[in-house]
C-alpha cells in the first residue's frame, strides 16, 4: 500500500458518508429504519492541486496506476488535510481510494492541474454488530487424536471482536471441549 505523494491542494471538498440502513414503513404509518453495518460508507474528499510540475504531476498518475486505479486503498499524507488531523476527516482505521481516474488539465506550458477524487474504504475487519457464529463439528470415535498415546482431542477457539466503532467495546469468547473416544458430548 503506497501513501497518496506529499503533495498540498489548493481547494479540499469533503462530504461525509452515512450508514447503510433500509427505511420502510409500518402498518401503523410509522417509519423504521434498520441499520446493517456500523461502518461509514461512501465518504468523499475531492482535492485540486493547481500548478503542479509535471514531475509531481506524474507522480499522482503514477500512484493512481500503482494502486491498479480505483481497487487498491491507501493512505494519504497529512499535507493533503494541512490544517486539520485525520481524525477530522477519516474514523480509525479506514482507507482512501479513488473513486475515479485523476482529472489532468494541461495549462499548454509546464504547469499542470489535477483533481483527484477519493473515498474511504472501511476497515476489513468492520462487520455487522450482532452477528452470530455457529460452529458444528462430527467428530468419528478414533478419527481425531490429541497424541498417539492419549486418545481423544482438545478443542479451544476463540474468538476476539475488537473494540473500535462497534457499540460493544471488546470482547473475548473462548469455548474448551475435550472429547473422549465413542462419546458425543455438547455444551
Amino acid at each position: 500500500m503506497a501513501t497518496f505523494p506529499t503533495l498540498t491542494p489548493a481547494t479540499r471538498t469533503f462530504t461525509p458518508g452515512s450508514y447503510p440502513h433500509t427505511s420502510f414503513q409500518t402498518l401503523s404509518g410509522l417509519q423504521r429504519r434498520v441499520l446493517h453495518t456500523n461502518a461509514m460508507v461512501n465518504s468523499t474528499l475531492r482535492c485540486t492541486f493547481i500548478a503542479l510540475s509535471e514531475a509531481d504531476m506524474l507522480s499522482v498518475i503514477s500512484h493512481y496506476q500503482g494502486q491498479i486505479g480505483v481497487f487498491n486503498p491507501f493512505d494519504i499524507p497529512s499535507t493533503i488535510l494541512q490544517g486539520f488531523t485525520l481524525a477530522d476527516f477519516q474514523l480509525t482505521g479506514y482507507l482512501w481510494r479513488y473513486s475515479q481516474p485523476p482529472q489532468i488539465t494541461d495549462r499548454c506550458g509546464p504547469y499542470f492541474d489535477v483533481s483527484i477524487t477519493l473515498e474511504t474504504v472501511p476497515p476489513e475487519a468492520m462487520t455487522a454488530a450482532g452477528a452470530t457464529l455457529t460452529l458444528a463439528m462430527l467428530l468419528a470415535t478414533g478419527a481425531v487424536t490429541a497424541s498417539s498415546s492419549a486418545p481423544g482431542a482438545t478443542l479451544t477457539m476463540t474468538l476476539t471482536i475488537d473494540g473500535g466503532l462497534a457499540d460493544a467495546p471488546g470482547a473475548a469468547l473462548t469455548l474448551t471441549q475435550t472429547l473422549a473416544p465413542g462419546a458425543a458430548t455438547s455444551s
